[in-house]
């Protein structure tokens, strides 16, 4: 019966020690919470982004340097808590300069926009997660002030149709103010 209640309580200090509550890292629980400086409404004012596109075609490779600047549009996305959302609202144009060996030439983008309606985000640290048409989007915060959002992502996309394989590489520079 001694060695029943020796039993017993080893395992009722045991559970006591094991309930007990842990202390929170606060560094650890603050890189989750979003920083409030992001929360509102922000105006775009200039959108960028370079890059290459490479073509494989019948055992060819070709590489074109892309560069696109923002000259139109108005825009903005704004950011709520609880829950997490962010609106898009708004459109840019872009003019991009696409360069192959001696060529250069240039199209007119129309109606861009990074957020085309409500979708959910998550931001860790200085990577913020967004759902947009079905797809992730995941942006670096390169700046964060209480009047100045400077966003940067990096995308890469393969496509093959018919045979020829297409992969673009670029990053994008969405900067946004108050």
């Amino acid at each position: 019966m001694n060695i029943f209640k020796l039993s017993l309580m080893t395992l009722l200090v045991f559970t006591i020690f094991s309930c007990s509550t842990d202390a929170i890292n606060p560094d650890t629980e603050n890189s989750l919470i979003a920083n409030p400086d992001l929360i509102g409404t922000w105006t775009g004012i200039d959108v960028s982004y370079s890059g290459t596109i490479t073509t494989i075609s019948g055992g060819i490779t070709t590489t074109q340097e892309i560069e696109g600047t923002n000259f139109d549009g108005t825009y903005t996305i704004t950011f709520t808590q609880d829950p997490d959302m962010v609106t898009g609202e708004g459109l840019y144009s872009i003019e991009e300069v696409t360069t192959s060996d001696d060529e250069t030439s240039s199209r007119v983008v129309t109606n861009l926009n990074l957020i085309t309606s409500s979708t959910n985000w998550n931001l860790v640290d200085s990577e913020l997660t967004m759902t947009a048409d079905n797809k992730i989007i995941t942006a670096t915060i390169s700046e964060l002030t209480n009047d100045s959002l400077i966003m940067e992502i990096d995308e890469s996309t393969t496509t093959t149709i018919n045979g020829v394989s297409e992969t673009l590489v670029k990053n994008s520079v969405f900067t946004y103010t108050r």
